[in-house]
């Protein structure tokens, strides 16, 4: 009697502490992670070997990304793009903010390039990435975005 007592003074004791110690975090308080968040949509290809971008912050009001987009071959054309997206609060979904940065390459088998924008603070950003290749006529094309920072 006295151990099982003892078991459920612990248990009440656990089952406290993690209600204690829990930080309460209300669904407005930050966009909500997706499965899509920080990866690349997978999809088989015949030229796209990889595709990759990224969001950090620079200081107090500038946010700085990058991207880059790999091919197995040489190719006629290689792309990435990256738009700035932030969270709208009011209607839960990811806005473009109206800015982006393309970066191509001829005749090459990779692109990389990176860029920085002023944003206003108190606002959630991200970055939508698109990859793309052109070659004898084919398009590919992979999507993704980074995860968010907020300012």
């Amino acid at each position: 009697m006295k151990v099982i007592g003892k078991l459920v003074l612990m248990s009440a004791i656990m089952c406290l502490s993690s209600v204690l110690f829990t930080p309460e975090i209300s669904a407005q308080d930050s966009p909500p992670k997706s499965s899509s968040e920080d990866s690349i949509n997978i999809q088989s290809t015949d030229y796209i070997r990889d595709g990759e971008a990224s969001i950090n912050k620079q200081d107090a009001d500038t946010v700085t990304g990058s991207c880059s987009t790999t091919s197995y071959s040489y190719v006629d054309r290689i792309h990435c793009e990256i738009y700035l997206q932030v969270w709208d609060e009011e209607n839960g979904t990811w806005e473009e903010a109206g800015v982006r940065e393309e970066f191509m390459n001829y005749d090459d088998n990779h692109v990389f390039g990176d860029t920085s924008f002023d944003v206003p603070k108190g606002f959630y950003y991200r970055f939508r990435s698109i990859h793309k290749t052109v070659h004898n006529g084919k398009i590919e094309v992979l999507t993704g975005t980074t995860p968010y920072v907020k300012m």
